[in-house]
């Protein structure tokens, strides 16, 4: 591997993070010139599956601001979405949807939205709200929600329709399908200093999120605690996504996202989980620097139960301790 920088990082959901050297990202770093801002229409038949029937899309410099819009002018199958103009007198419903973007760094969006939704015969404001959202790129915030009700049914199979907003950076041309290679590592250190170590490999066009998973790591619960039944273990299991993108500086910006459960089998076949505790990092290195990572210590406990039939509550805090758990991660221009 290449030198490590040690990023020293509770991954916990809000959990505050703090970095050495480069490999912190900078207010004013990685700044992409321009995002784009998606208003999308979701609709779900009253007997199939939701799909996305509709978007309309702009993009955005920081500091700039569009305004998009959607309405139904009869019932919930007939749709219009695109810019402001679609809202007209003969709408019974409308959204007009202004956005400004407010800062803009890999998987951290950040923008302003303001919503007016009319309804009605003539139409008339009903709703007016403004939010301030920090996105992941490509994630949707659902804005609205509409519903037909009994007698519209009978004419249009549409059931509802759910109005939602993403937004996303625009690729570079000059790099939008270069590749990166990403080399992952989980490992974890017991209190005695034995070590486990996974290993994930995954390839994935710069900008696009890529997903990642290690084998599970079985800890047979003898080890944690040796008075405990023999046939009791416990899975780790870690998985995540990563995204990077090249700059123009030669740098790589890097957005990890890592999700720990912890699992474990009763006698008759069925599983239990404490659910996902993670969390999200963002980082710059240059090509092919190795970065590790800090899981913090795993919370929540869990009743488990041994085939003769006895019982014990495992707090997985007081199992782990001492332990130390991290992701290394190195990112490779392909």
């Amino acid at each position: 591997m290449s030198r490590a920088v040690l990023l020293r990082a509770a991954l916990a959901v809000f959990a505050a993070f703090t970095v050495s050297a480069h490999s912190e990202q900078s207010p004013g770093m990685a700044q992409t010139s321009a995002v784009e801002v998606t208003l999308t229409a979701v609709t779900t038949p009253i007997n199939g599956a939701a799909r996305q029937s509709g978007t309309s899309s702009a993009n955005l410099d920081v500091g700039t601001s569009a305004t998009l819009g959607f309405a139904v002018p009869g019932s919930l199958c007939e749709r219009a979405i695109g810019g402001r103009n679609v809202v007209d007198a003969t709408a019974q419903h409308a959204w007009t949807v202004s956005l400004t973007l407010v800062s803009a760094q890999i998987d951290k969006i950040a923008i302003d939205v303001a919503v007016e939704r009319q309804d009605g015969q003539p139409l008339h404001v009903t709703k007016r709200e403004v939010r301030h959202l920090v996105l992941p790129e490509g994630a949707p915030h659902v804005l609205d929600f509409i519903e037909a009700d009994d007698e519209a049914l009978a004419a249009c199979e549409t059931k509802n329709i759910v109005l939602q907003v993403s937004a996303a950076m625009v690729e570079r041309p000059v790099v939008a399908r270069e590749v990166l290679d990403y080399d992952l590592w989980f490992t974890h250190a017991d209190s005695s200093g034995r070590t486990v170590t996974r290993h994930a490999a995954v390839t994935g066009l710069q900008g696009h999120r890529v997903d990642f998973r290690f084998k599970p790591v079985r800890w047979p619960l003898q080890t944690l605690v040796p008075a405990a039944a023999a046939d009791l273990s416990i899975d780790e299991d870690v998985s995540g996504a990563i995204r990077g993108r090249l700059q123009i500086n030669g740098t790589i910006d890097v957005s990890l996202t890592t999700s720990r459960r912890l699992l474990h089998t009763y006698p008759d076949g069925s599983w239990g989980a404490t659910g996902h505790e993670g969390g999200q990092k963002n980082f710059s290195v240059h090509n092919g620097e190795t970065v590790r990572l800090e899981l913090p210590e795993p919370g929540g406990s869990a009743g488990l139960k041994s085939r003769d039939g006895s019982t014990m509550r495992a707090n997985y805090r007081d199992l782990f301790a001492g332990h130390a758990a991290s992701v290394i991660v190195r990112v490779t221009r392909n």
